[in-house]
């Protein structure tokens, strides 16, 4: 029942639940509070966002999910789809081996019923334990078969007790009302008692609305009136309401149009307001032309005046006492209009039926806000300042000194829809600065310009007609036409109201604007080139089909745009538009309108079938396609046909590509070109190789008219593309098996599919091709590190695993640095050769020496073929790389290689030991110091010997060490101690300098080239 404490149930049953199970990561818990106050925040998708949010928090690091669904709407670009959203929801509940999810308040929703589909549809798809409560509803059982339900009812004990402590606050039966015996006033406590209880049947509302009723009583005549026929059931609730509202009644008028205004903007306002935006709006009055410090009303005032019927949330702010509240106030307006003075409103003087008074009373104070909001929005001129806020102006968070303005802004005409006419608003309408101040609120045509998402944009010249145009406010419009406003008037980027009626989808206010002669072709300034400019164009984009007809037929509109005013660029047309949105039926209206233009070029001379294509509407491209002059092989500026677009390598292409599939052979049956290349030299082909759409390749090969070797522009072949996919489709590209088989016998019976896999057109493919940077398919798939692709092309009796690009590196040599499974396969080659020579003599070991590199590493030095001591160029062997890299372990396998020379000179005269000195940490100096083969004391081209390279990089350190520390006695104390990275590296070099003199008899006064000595570089 309402009241009955579902809310508190919920609370305790989320609070145990987070008790018991807070140190338990396997059980998750995820929640949300239903609440008619903030219906328009929690739609479906909002919910159920929150409850995947809660859940995936839950786990030690973000669930694979969240990372998929973020790539589903191109990283986080586009908000996600709700079957997505339950998609992930369902996984990451997966990932828990229990889990609870609690709803509070189902029926507060607003498509309840709706909402509980979805939720019970989780409950299918998962383990999930799902609680929640809800009012009854006539169809609920049913919708919960198999479900546990119970009913909520408060325990007759504590409703008694509640009553108990009530009835303490009761004047004529307390203690200090001793005109009275104690009998007598037990006695009214016991009939209190019994009658509430037996009414409210364990609802603390009802007791809550009853005893603040009953608290004003006077005497024990008026408590026994009370309790005489008191109601029970949902019939109690309309009785316990109007009982309050006839103690609001009972107050002094300006009590009670306080009261009028508080409940009305609480039962009528579209979105839930602040604390400071209510106080403001009930503290508007008719004539005000600034509010003042003196004229809000206070929290508390309001809160008396209201009887009970207003509380404070949490938060500060206001809301009505209950979900029934709302609902009793909005069944029953015509209980406000009981408030108003006698002498006020018709209503009093002309009774009506009860179903007309309450639509008089609705449209009364939808009147009555809207008023509220254009006083507000007419409220000086610093309102037209604050629309010229700067980015770092809004987002500089401020106290506004305006807090409901934004409300006022958004929602006066919504208001003004449903109530009416307001000579306020009338007035609001005819002033321009104010009109302008508020398109900041048009996000539909401000949205597109703004180059901050959801930052206010204030278009300047806006007019009231402008507003009622874009709103649909035939009444308003009516207004203003008649009192003389220009119809064709124009904002500041020159759009006039027709162009605002069209891109809200407005039929009547378009069809009364081209009543009055405006000009239908009319054209607002260029923002952006892909940006519509005029009203059918707007209509168009939108999907208004209505608008679009009426036109095309009554205003006689041109369904083509003319050409753009600046030079070399096309302006897009409605068809255009339509095509690229998915609008099929305007696209239909279009079409069979005489005189459109089906190859007319927009940006980048594109055609409405680029857009159609692009965006994968298959319908809308069967359509156009079916019209006799369409060219399916227009191309754009960069050389791209349709068909192009249809393979284009992009996530939605991977995510759709049974209808890309649809749509290639569309274009192929109307004559499209599959072999057209773009000014990058691609086909199709290529691009569908590069997005491994392996489907759409086959059914451009079977038309026999593709070139499946051939090279782009960069050489690079389909099958390139296809080892080497760009952009990678979730890092697992799809190879063609159909190109890389060789061609079968002639002799030999094959079905079409067997020679479209076997075969091509125009030769055998080369799978050994290689583009402008001398790279191979099989060098592309090793380097990607795609094994599956490796495997495949080394199968081919001529896959060539030796090749070299342009660099001297192989295959094996790219491979080195990825997966050491395709390092195998490349050694399982029967050809390989492992110890070729780069451009620069290295061979694939020596680029495995750093740390990164142990998988590899480990693979090449187990296969006798592989040299672990060939120089390169410079004469540097894998050691005096390892040494460099610091790579200590390493090192030692080498050390211990009888193949190996500790002291391998290159053409500069450094050895292994020398380059060590440069490692962090010198653990690969150690190594090599502690080895007796190795030559400690050698000299380089330089005359540089390890001891001097030591010495200069200890010498870099002291000056940095020197740096820091001016204290030069703290700085021996870091030293001597080891305190800090930096001086304990220091110690380190010193000790092992030492080593180098004393035990192996490094020479200290060695001097280079420069007559410098070790030790005359030494600290």
């Amino acid at each position: 029942m309402p009241g009955a404490g579902k809310t508190i149930t919920t609370a305790i049953a989320i609070e145990y639940l987070q008790s018991k199970f807070k140190d338990d990561p396997t059980v998750g818990l995820a929640y949300v509070y239903c609440s008619y106050q903030k219906r328009e925040q929690q739609k479906p998708q909002e919910l159920f966002t929150s409850l995947l949010k809660q859940l995936a928090l839950h786990q030690p690091r973000l669930p694979k999910a969240i990372h998929k669904l973020y790539e589903k709407n191109h990283n986080g670009r586009d908000r996600p789809k709700f079957e997505y959203i339950v998609d992930s929801l369902c996984e990451t509940i997966d990932l828990f081996s229990t889990t609870f999810v609690i709803i509070d308040a189902l029926d507060e929703h607003d498509a309840w019923d709706a909402f509980l589909v979805d939720i019970l549809r989780l409950k299918d798809k998962t383990t999930a334990n799902i609680f929640l409560t809800s009012r009854p509803k006539p169809t609920l059982p049913n919708k919960l078969q198999n479900c546990l339900i119970y009913d909520i009812q408060a325990d007759d004990e504590d409703v008694a007790l509640y009553i108990d402590q009530r009835m303490t606050r009761m004047m004529v039966l307390t203690k200090s009302n001793t005109d009275l015996s104690q009998t007598v006033k037990a006695s009214y406590r016991r009939l209190i008692r019994e009658k509430l209880g037996k009414s409210v049947n364990g609802v603390f509302l009802l007791a809550r609305i009853y005893l603040d009723n009953l608290e004003e009583e006077t005497n024990l005549k008026g408590i026994s009136l009370f309790l005489e026929n008191l109601p029970t059931g949902l019939r109690a609730y309309a009785d316990a309401y109007e009982k309050t509202i006839q103690r609001i009644r009972n107050q002094g008028q300006k009590h009670r149009d306080l009261a009028i205004r508080a409940l009305s903007w609480l039962t009528f306002a579209r979105e839930h307001v602040s604390k400071q935006a209510f106080r403001h709006a009930v503290s508007v009055e008719d004539g005000m032309s600034w509010l003042k410090e003196e004229d809000i009303q206070s929290t508390n005032v309001i809160l008396h005046v209201c009887m009970g019927l207003v509380k404070t949330e949490e938060s500060g702010t206001f809301s009505l006492l209950h979900f029934t509240t709302m609902e009793y106030l909005k069944t029953n307006p015509n209980c406000l209009l009981s408030l108003e003075p006698s002498d006020d409103a018709i209503f009093i003087s002309n009774p009506v039926d009860w179903g007309t008074e309450r639509s008089l009373a609705r449209e009364y104070y939808e009147m009555k806000l809207a008023s509220t909001c254009a006083t507000y929005l007419l409220f000086g001129e610093r309102r037209w300042e604050k629309c010229q806020m700067t980015y770092d102006d809004w987002r500089r968070p401020q106290q506004d000194p305006s807090p409901l303005y934004s409300y006022a802004g958004k929602n006066w005409a919504y208001h003004t829809q449903r109530g009416r006419l307001s000579n306020k608003i009338l007035e609001f309408l005819k002033s321009k600065p104010h009109t302008s101040a508020a398109s900041q609120f048009l996000s539909v045509l401000t949205s597109g310009f703004s180059p901050i998402p959801r930052f206010p944009v204030t278009i300047e010249h806006v007019s009231g007609l402008h507003l009622t145009s874009f709103f649909g406010l035939q009444r308003e419009t009516t207004f203003l036409l008649s009192s003389g406003v220009e119809p064709d008037v124009r904002d500041g980027w020159s759009q006039t109201p027709l162009l605002y009626a069209s891109a809200a989808g407005n039929i009547n206010l378009v069809a009364q604007l081209l009543g009055f002669g405006v000009d239908p072709e009319s054209k607002s300034i260029w923002k952006q080139s892909d940006e519509p400019r005029t009203a059918l164009s707007h209509a168009a984009k939108r999907g208004h089909a209505g608008v679009v007809a009426v036109l095309l037929e009554k205003g006689k509109a041109n369904p083509d745009s003319n050409p753009s005013f600046i030079e070399g660029e096309f302006e897009r047309t409605p068809l255009s538009f339509a095509s690229e949105a998915g609008h099929q039926d305007v696209v239909n209206i279009l079409l069979d309108t005489p005189g459109v233009d089906l190859n007319s070029k927009g940006p980048v001379c594109r055609t409405p079938l680029h857009y159609a294509v692009q965006a994968r509407f298959e319908g809308i491209v069967n359509s156009l396609l079916s019209k006799d002059d369409i060219n399916p092989d227009f191309k754009n500026k960069e050389g791209k046909s349709p068909l192009h677009y249809a393979v284009l390598a992009s996530p939605s292409a991977a995510r759709l590509g049974s209808r890309c599939d649809a749509i290639v052979k569309s274009l192929l049956e109307v004559g499209a070109n599959p072999d057209s290349r773009d000014r990058e030299g691609k086909s199709p082909l290529h691009y569908a190789a590069q997005a491994g759409q392996g489907v759409i390749a086959k059914v451009l090969i079977a038309t026999k008219m593709v070139d499946p070797d051939s090279s782009d522009d960069n050489g690079m072949t389909p099958l390139s593309l296809a080892a080497r996919p760009f952009p990678r489709i979730h890092g697992i590209p799809i190879l063609f098996p159909n190109i890389l088989e060789q061609r079968p016998n002639a002799e030999q019976n094959q079905s079409l599919d067997d020679i479209v896999k076997a075969m091509t057109v125009n030769g055998f493919v080369n799978v050994n091709s290689k583009d402008n940077g001398g790279w191979t398919p099989l060098l592309h798939a090793a380097f990607q590190g795609h094994k599956s692709i490796v495997s495949s092309i080394l199968i081919l009796s001529d896959a060539d695993p030796n090749i070299q690009d342009l660099k001297g590196r192989t295959a094996l040599s790219h491979a080195v640095h990825g997966d050491p499974d395709i390092l195998k396969l490349l050694l399982s080659h029967k050809d390989i050769k492992p110890d070729l020579k780069d451009r620069n003599g290295r061979t694939p070991f020596s680029h495995v020496m750093g740390p990164q590199f142990k998988s590899s590493f480990d693979v090449l030095l187990a296969d006798d073929r592989v040299g672990v001591d060939n120089g390169d160029y410079s004469n540097r062997t894998p050691l005096s790389y390892a040494a460099e890299s610091g790579n200590a372990l390493a090192l030692k396998l080498l050390l211990d290689n009888a193949k190996v020379n500790p002291n391998a000179i290159d053409t500069s005269g450094r050895t292994p030991i020398s380059y060590a000195v440069s490692t962090v940490g010198l653990e690969a100096f150690k190594l090599l110091l502690a080895d007796p083969r190795v030559t400690v004391d050698s000299q380089d081209m330089l005359g540089r010997t390890p001891l001097s390279y030591l010495a200069e990089k200890a010498q870099g350190i002291f000056r940095e060490l020197v740096f820091r520390n001016n204290n030069y006695r703290q700085l021996r104390y870091c030293i001597r101690h080891g305190l800090g990275t930096d001086a304990a590296e220091f110690s380190e070099i010193r000790k092992l300098m030492k080593e180098l003199v004393k035990d192996r008899g490094a020479n200290v006064v060695s001097s280079d080239r420069q007559r410098r000595t070790p030790g005359e570089v030494v600290p």
